[in-house]
């Protein structure tokens, strides 16, 4: 089973660093193998090396690791990996959009950018969304550990109403994180009646689908109504 790491680096503008692989014939995410695993320094030197850069100026942090088959373009054959994901952050800015360090080309691409090129989707797609659905698993962990959810905390649904969290209870099959509260002001703003309510952790602390809701300012579902000014 073959071990790799996918080196996610992303500038200012929400583009990811890839490289043009003649092998593949395609623009990739930068990587390197793991003969022994998880392996930060390993992936921190590839990346110095790669790119020219000084180690210091190099942060890296592992978020994940998927195990999957892929086709191997020098084997000819499906094979199994493990991948490592690595979230890279560089100290100096690379502000060419493409460049080329050795002989090697680089370019910066979107999520939309690369999922709508046939070679790279045709190649890496499965990458492409893996990293896509870390990155936004990571995102909401973020968001959960900065917006803690506590009892007997006051928060403002969008629509209006306001709910008074009892507690965050766990869900006894799947161990899924349910806050339950009560919920007042509802006449005329939503199709639930006041009362007791439990809903998943994430999607309480989610963002409002502002393609569906337009109007609304509010950026959250649920936002903590400051218990000071109450």
């Amino acid at each position: 089973m073959g071990k790799h790491s996918i080196i996610i680096i992303k500038n200012k503008d929400n583009k990811y660093l890839q490289y043009y692989d003649n092998i593949w014939n395609s623009y990739l995410f930068l990587n390197c193998k793991l003969p022994n695993g998880n392996n930060t320094d390993l992936v921190k030197n590839e990346v110095s090396k790669d790119l020219g850069l000084e180690i210091d100026d190099i942060n890296v942090k592992l978020l994940d690791s998927k195990t999957h088959k892929k086709f191997s373009e020098s084997a000819k054959k499906e094979k199994v990996y493990t991948h490592y994901f690595y979230k890279v952050t560089l100290n100096k800015e690379i502000k060419n959009d493409d460049f080329e360090i050795n002989d090697v080309k680089y370019k910066w691409l979107s999520y939309e950018e690369m999922i709508n090129d046939e070679r790279i989707s045709k190649v890496n797609s499965d990458i492409i969304e893996f990293v896509r659905n870390i990155e936004e698993s990571n995102e909401r962990k973020t968001i959960m550990k900065n917006r803690e959810v506590k009892p007997f905390s006051i928060w403002k649904h969008f629509k209006g109403t306001t709910a008074f969290v009892i507690t965050v209870a766990e869900h006894s099959e799947t161990n899924e994180k349910l806050v339950v509260y009560y919920c007042t002001d509802n006449e005329g703003k939503t199709n639930h009646k006041d009362g007791f309510y439990a809903r998943p952790l994430d999607m309480f602390l989610s963002e409002v689908d502002h393609e569906k809701y337009p109007n609304v300012n509010q950026k959250y579902r649920f936002e903590e109504i400051d218990s000071e000014n109450n």
